[in-house]
């Protein structure tokens, strides 16, 4: 961001020019470590993947089955089967759309919207004295602030939705922001599973729909905004997202147990324990001790050490939520939240009924989802 020059400026200790900088970031709404980790994450992950399965096929494969044909080229065959189903279920995950669009979905949208009570159903009827909450809720802007402006000045604070430590007497309160008052942004309580009001968007979305500020839309159940592939995981893109890393965590054990063989018997011989760590290898490379490919080679070795646990953690995470029925907004703040459901029927809801074929072949159309994003009238809230 340009600051603006001035005597008063000019005159101030560095650290108070730190802080003025960092104050005008937060005021513009400049999301930094966000917009940081949606450019670059990507890019490490794909260097990574394809650089370790490049290494794969035309290294260490080789090296451990060169005397054995079968072998070779069955894991060969292995290695670039697991290559491309990642890489289609990543394009699937970041093209399918999970965006709350009310010209869609207003068909789809029950007439009731009543917050539910400790206990009760999804499917309980409103009383006729009961007015409609989408209906009613209203939208507040400071009259200086057009929807425009809300998003270029406040966009760090909107719509980050908090949930209170303590449940009510009704359920779960969440603050919501309604308005932006001279740059501050003021917010409002709702039950968690009533419709609420998108300051962003202007218009009130259903219950379990989050607003992203990174991907700048309202995502229909949004469990959270996935760095690797730069978009939200929602009700349409769930299931891609668990193939993804289902694919992604068999490809990590794989190389695994490829990859330390083959370090231990032809990289470590030509280097030391200090060319694994920055800058120490760095230093070896500029002076001859440690050649280009090794450093390559090590590279590759921590990053997939990095990205192996996390994929493996958010894997069963995801797995273990989809059993549920369960997003993680509700899981982290600790949201009783109950699907009626069975365990087969919550775990088809999300991959599909014909899951196991979807898994093999994700562009098949022959899994169509059941899952009902708005009105939800198998969930009860405890």
């Amino acid at each position: 961001m340009n600051l603006t020059v001035d005597e008063e400026f000019l005159k101030l200790s560095f650290r108070e020019k730190w802080a003025r900088h960092r104050e005008d970031q937060k005021t513009q709404g400049i999301m930094f470590h966000a917009d940081w980790l949606n450019r670059w994450v990507p890019i490490y992950w794909f260097f990574v993947l394809s650089g370790g399965v490049g290494w794969l096929s035309f290294a260490t494969i080789p090296a451990h089955h060169s005397r054995e044909p079968f072998w070779l080229f069955a894991n060969e065959v292995f290695i670039w089967f697991l290559f491309i189903q990642i890489m289609i279920n990543w394009t699937l995950v970041r093209t399918t759309s999970s965006r709350y669009e009310p010209h869609i979905h207003s068909k789809m949208t029950s007439t009731d919207t009543t917050p539910l009570r400790s206990g009760s159903d999804v499917r309980d009827k409103a009383s006729s004295s009961d007015v409609t909450q989408a209906e009613t809720i209203t939208i507040s802007l400071d009259n200086n602030n057009d929807a425009e402006g809300v998003d270029n000045s406040s966009s760090n604070d909107l719509d980050n939705d908090e949930v209170d430590a303590e449940p009510t007497n009704e359920t779960f309160k969440m603050l919501v922001a309604t308005a932006v008052n001279e740059g501050r942004v003021e917010r409002k309580s709702f039950p968690y599973w009533s419709w609420v009001p998108c300051l962003m968007c202007q218009r009130p979305r259903p219950p379990r729909c989050h607003h992203c500020t990174v991907c700048k839309e309202c995502v229909l159940k949004r469990d959270h905004h996935c760095y690797f592939t730069r978009t939200c995981i929602g009700v349409n893109n769930q299931r891609y997202f668990l193939f993804y890393l289902f694919w992604a965590v068999q490809i990590a054990s794989h190389a695994f147990l490829e990859l330390i063989p083959y370090y231990l018997r032809r990289v470590l011989p030509e280097t030391s324990v200090w060319d694994l760590f920055l800058p120490f290898n760095v230093y070896h490379l500029l002076t001859g001790q440690l050649s280009l490919t090794n450093l390559y080679f090590i590279a590759i070795f921590w990053g997939v050490a990095c990205i192996a646990p996390v994929t493996i953690g958010m894997f069963s995470m995801t797995l273990f939520l989809s059993l549920r029925g369960l997003t993680k907004f509700e899981f982290d703040h600790g949201i009783k939240v109950k699907d009626t459901r069975s365990i087969p029927a919550r775990l088809r809801s999300v991959l599909g009924r014909n899951w196991g074929l979807a898994l093999l072949s994700p562009l098949t159309h022959s899994s169509p989802l059941s899952e009902d994003a708005v009105n939800w009238p198998y969930i009860k809230v405890l």
